[in-house]
């Protein structure tokens, strides 16, 4: 698994909550193996069905109901209920808004610049990226540690990005996501455990979406449980153009910052 949102202990600070714009969570990059182990043939086959139905699709609407871990300064873990639309074009548009019991953001990508509007702490955002998704993405993890909830199934080859890591895999067997039947398959990684169902039948879709990070303090988990899945509708021409800003918002260039890593 490529990118995933983790949890954060403290309160949002500068530049603290310019590392964690993946809309309330820092990023999580797992340490690939240079050959991973094999998966489990079934599991094998699920995955690649699943890539190969979300790769066709040219447009995408996606909404989560999730549910995270937030580690406390003491320690102590509390749930956290948010809300996720992810809206997608291939090869080079992306939205997103998220909204949690805490925060609220949104996010946009249109082939150039990837800008991020946060309500709560009257943040704009900007930085230039890559002019595909999936680079995009990976720019994003690379040099800022930002990552975008879900951004796995946005890859243009999202079983590379999903078995980016792996070490083991099971499969568990057939299980309902809100009364949908469902493949539900188990992988281990050096520093997650996670789980994921797939809808069953011609329209293998991602259903369910659980991560447990083991090796972070109390173990939190991230769950996620998609509520929509629509694929290749027509989306509104100006989806991916930024909001205009709005009064008393300050805008920040995060080249303005040292990157986590300095791009090549």
């Amino acid at each position: 698994m490529k990118n995933r949102p983790a949890t954060r202990s403290g309160p949002s600070r500068i530049p603290t909550l310019l590392l964690a714009l993946a809309f309330g969570a820092t990023a999580f990059s797992a340490h690939a193996q240079e050959k991973a182990n094999p998966l489990p043939e079934k599991v094998d086959k699920l995955l690649k069905k699943m890539s190969d139905h979300l790769a066709k699709a040219e447009t995408f609407a996606l909404e989560a109901d999730i549910l995270f871990d937030e580690v406390l300064d003491s320690g102590m873990l509390v749930q956290r209920a948010a809300n996720l639309k992810l809206l997608g074009q291939r090869p080079n548009g992306l939205r997103s808004y998220f909204k949690s019991d805490t925060e609220e953001r949104t996010m946009w990508y249109d082939g150039k610049t990837v800008t991020v509007l946060d309500l709560d702490d009257m943040i704009r955002v900007q930085v230039p990226v890559p002019d595909k998704i999936g680079p995009a993405l990976d720019h994003l993890m690379d040099h800022y540690e930002i990552s975008i909830p879900l951004s796995d199934f946005l890859f243009e080859n999202p079983y590379e990005a999903l078995t980016d890591g792996v070490e083991r895999a099971s499969y568990v067997g057939m299980s309902n996501v809100n009364d949908v039947p469902c493949h539900h398959l188990a992988f281990s990684q050096e520093a997650i455990d996670w789980q994921l169902w797939i809808e069953d039948g011609a329209r293998p879709v991602p259903r369910k979406l659980v991560i447990v990070y083991k090796n972070d303090v109390g173990a939190p988990h991230y769950t996620a449980t998609l509520t929509g899945v629509k694929l290749k509708e027509p989306l509104p021409a100006d989806v991916f153009k930024p909001a205009t800003t709005p009064k008393g918002v300050v805008t920040i260039d995060l080249l303005d910052l040292a990157p986590v890593v300095a791009p090549k």
